[in-house]
C-alpha cells in the first residue's frame, strides 16, 4: 500500500494538538518559515474516521507537568527560539 506524507502546522501552546487520519505515523517536527510543523505518513487510502493527536509544546524555561507529558522532540527556529514538543494526555 502507498501512502502520502502530509505537513500539518502546529500551533506553540501547552495543549494543542493536530487532527489526522487513523493509521498515520509521526515522522518529524520541525521548523518552515520561523513556524513549527510536523510532518505525517498517512496511508494513500485514507481511513474513514479522522483522530486527534493531542500535543503539548513548551519553550526552554517553561513549566512542564510530567506526569501528563511524553517527550518526543526539540525544535530549534532559525530566529532562535528553542520549542519542545511533548505527547499529553488527552
Amino acid at each position: 500500500m502507498a501512502s502520502l506524507i502530509h505537513k500539518y502546522p502546529l500551533p506553540v501552546r501547552e495543549e494543542t494538538g493536530i487532527t489526522v487520519p487513523e493509521g498515520r505515523e509521526i515522522l518529524h517536527f520541525g521548523e518552515q518559515d520561523n513556524a513549527l510543523f510536523v510532518w505525517v505518513l498517512v496511508p494513500d487510502r485514507m481511513a474513514k474516521a479522522d483522530t486527534f493527536v493531542p500535543l503539548a509544546v513548551h519553550g526552554t524555561g517553561h513549566r512542564i507537568w510530567e506526569d501528563t507529558r511524553a517527550y518526543i522532540q526539540t525544535v530549534q527556529l532559525k530566529n532562535g527560539l528553542v520549542w519542545h514538543v511533548f505527547y499529553r494526555e488527552a
